[in-house]
């Protein structure tokens, strides 16, 4: 919890309230995007954006909560079910083909209440995504929703992070063997594909 603790503090070294919020934001969501195989508990997934210096939505978002938590700002966390085929983005035709046939997956994000408004915060996409089409949130002001990275099929809102982390490993003990073979190969393309998109 070290680093988490010295990334907070260097992040919120601004002075007021609202840049801390913003700039809080901005850092977690420049951690570039991995899908990480697997279900990640919020404690480990933290520590592991930081050391390992990328994420999927559920390690950036836990670690984007408990910040904002750390600053007294009320957190909800959201989970989202989504298509991978159904993504904003242009995808190559090898990732077309793999993700046509995948079972609905879980995206999460958070509302935080700014000036007694619940606001979706989406730190998902790096903005070295964007060439791609991704929904990227550059330039985010602090204040209204940002654009969700997912085209969501129902939005459920925990009590809690533990609540979501345990709601999505329920939701996960459904799929196959071949299931999940299916979506390992995806992860390992999708993943790939990335780090092409940003090299450019």
């Amino acid at each position: 919890m070290n680093l988490i603790l010295k990334k907070f503090q260097e992040w919120t070294s601004v002075e007021d309230i609202h840049s801390k919020r913003v700039s809080v934001f901005e850092n977690v969501k420049n951690i570039p995007y991995k899908i990480n195989p697997g279900n990640v508990v919020p404690d480990e997934g933290m520590v592991r954006v930081l050391s390992e210096k990328f994420g999927s939505c559920e390690s950036k978002h836990f670690l984007l909560g408990y910040m904002y938590e750390k600053m007294n700002l009320k957190v909800k966390y959201c989970t989202y079910k989504f298509l991978w085929k159904d993504l904003n983005c242009v995808f190559p035709d090898r990732l077309k083909v793999f993700s046509k046939d995948l079972l609905p997956e879980y995206h999460l994000a958070c509302r935080i209440k700014i000036l007694n408004k619940w606001v979706l915060v989406d730190c998902t996409w790096d903005d070295g995504l964007e060439p791609a089409g991704f929904k990227v949130n550059r330039r985010w002001n602090g204040l209204e929703d940002t654009v969700l990275a997912v085209s969501p099929m129902d939005e459920v809102i925990h009590k809690n992070i533990v609540d979501q982390n345990l709601f999505v490993r329920e939701k996960r003990k459904n799929y196959t063997l071949q299931d999940n073979k299916a979506f390992f190969k995806f992860i390992k393309e999708f993943n790939d594909w990335l780090k092409e998109v940003r090299v450019g």
